[in-house]
């Protein structure tokens, strides 16, 4: 749980990095690899492959992650690796979101701060107007 605490505290202190990195790695990588399908080096690549049949082989369709990532070309595109990193690392910036909400409002004893009795003037929560917090009568 300190863990947690200490990873939503440097959160809240870079958040702006933290969502601006995300976002970088989520959407601007996929269209990095779109850079070649825009040059058209894939509609080359394919001509020859219809060309020659020793290129057939290099032909893919791709799946749907492949269209999105932009990695349908046959050669090993980082790419798409740089994109699934990205989303997980967004994910993980939604979770830690949701861990500082929640931390910003509850303290580790699972209370919730607002619905906690006031403190009194020398620094402890009256539960009793007669009865301190300790359970003795108080006289100041």
């Amino acid at each position: 749980m300190r863990f947690i605490y200490r990873l939503a505290g440097l959160y809240r202190k870079f958040r702006w990095v933290t969502w601006l990195s995300g976002s970088i790695a989520t959407f601007v990588a996929p269209l990095l690899g779109y850079i070649p399908y825009l040059a058209g080096i894939n509609a080359w690549r394919r001509e020859m492959s219809v060309d020659s049949p020793e290129y057939a082989s290099d032909v893919k369709a791709g799946s749907i992650w492949d269209w999105l990532s932009g990695s349908v070309s046959g050669n090993f595109n980082p790419v798409g690796l740089i994109a699934l990193i990205g989303g997980v690392f967004l994910l993980l910036l939604v979770v830690l979101q949701i861990f500082s909400f929640v931390m910003a409002r509850t303290e580790l004893s699972g209370v919730d701060k607002t619905e906690r009795p006031a403190e009194d003037s020398h620094g402890r929560e009256s539960f009793d107007p007669v009865y301190g917090a300790y359970g003795h009568v108080d006289e100041y």
